[in-house]
């Protein structure tokens, strides 16, 4: 579309959506820092309803997959969306897919996340290497 200072889209104009390393972290960093509040607000919620659902390792279990897997499942989607930047491209290409199978791997289970099996260690070293800081801490 031309005349509104909206240009057509082709693929000379491609390279211009690729986000800078920094630009790529900084909104990466800002979609891990909403992921936590949301999972703090939904455990908060969580715990006010089923007060007793920290006692047992089934209990803790649920209020995972209730409370803390849905915005961190959420979370990966939409920091592989933002795609690869031309920096470290190989690295950020093997955070996402070890996100991606850590997350596939805490929904399938919980219950081991409350065992003390963090599927989430590897990346979230990569992600420290990268320069990330919300994106690189436990959740």
């Amino acid at each position: 579309m031309t005349g509104c200072g909206i240009a057509d889209s082709g693929p000379e104009d491609e390279d211009r959506n690729v986000l800078s390393k920094a630009a790529f972290v900084r909104r990466a960093d800002g979609i891990c820092e909403k992921a936590d509040r949301i999972q703090v607000r939904l455990r908060d919620h969580y715990l006010k309803e089923h007060p007793g659902a920290e006692r047992s390792q089934g209990g803790q279990a649920r209020m995972l997959e209730v409370t803390a897997l849905p915005p961190l499942s959420s979370e990966v989607e939409k920091l592989i969306a933002l795609g690869v930047p031309d920096v470290d491209a190989a690295e950020t290409a093997m955070l996402f897919e070890e996100l991606e199978e850590a997350s596939q791997e805490a929904e399938g289970d919980p219950k081991s996340i409350v065992e003390g099996k963090w599927p989430f260690t590897e990346a979230e070293k990569r992600a420290k290497k990268l320069g990330f800081k919300a994106c690189a801490r436990p959740t």
